[in-house]
């Protein structure tokens, strides 16, 4: 029920005049995918074996450089897995939230796309998916910047998100779909 709560509700803020109201519902959108994300126990195809890795950094999987360096910093500074989680969370999200109000300068785009988001991918991607958030976070990022003609750091953050997640590799192809001069229905047309 707490799913459909959030739709339901958070997009009729995009239809308030009142541009303070806005961003106090944008906020508390934050609040509420971090703290929905970070406080589910035991949620998701994948919860289990990151678990196990947090609890015993000892018994590593396969996993990324990245991650595991970054598995290794929380777990330094606490063992407790929600805070992992919050962690975890807060910096996909943040990454989010802060390329969409980057590239949209109004604030009803902004809510409508967070909107989009949570109802497309965040419900079915971002549970138990911890390498996979923060992969597809920097990412994300890496097209907004990207976009703004940044692409040194645009490298940079996709070549990081790889550490994490090496699938994150694809979205190096929009550097060769830039260099190919290709448009939308070419590669539509391809697809």
């Amino acid at each position: 029920m707490i799913y459909y709560i959030f739709i339901v509700i958070f997009p009729f803020f995009s239809f308030v005049k009142n541009k303070n109201i806005k961003i106090y519902a944008l906020m508390l959108s934050f609040l509420f995918l971090v703290s929905f994300c970070s406080l589910r126990w035991q949620t998701g195809t994948d919860w289990l074996p990151y678990y196990d890795d947090f609890m015993s950094p000892g018994n590593r999987h396969d996993f990324e450089i990245g991650y595991v360096l970054y598995v290794k910093l929380i777990r330094y500074l606490t063992d407790n897995y929600t805070l992992f989680l919050f962690t975890t969370s807060i910096i996909p999200i943040a990454l989010i939230f802060w390329g969409c109000l980057k590239t949209q300068k109004n604030i009803s785009l902004t809510i409508l796309s967070v909107c989009v988001f949570y109802s497309y991918y965040y419900l079915g991607s971002f549970f138990g998916a911890e390498r996979r958030i923060i992969a597809i976070g920097l990412s994300f990022f890496a097209l907004i910047q990207y976009k703004s003609n940044k692409k040194v750091q645009s490298l940079i953050l996709i070549l990081c998100a790889s550490t994490f997640h090496i699938s994150s590799l694809v979205t190096l192809s929009v550097f060769l779909i830039n260099k190919l001069s290709l448009n939308l229905y070419k590669i539509l047309l391809v697809l």
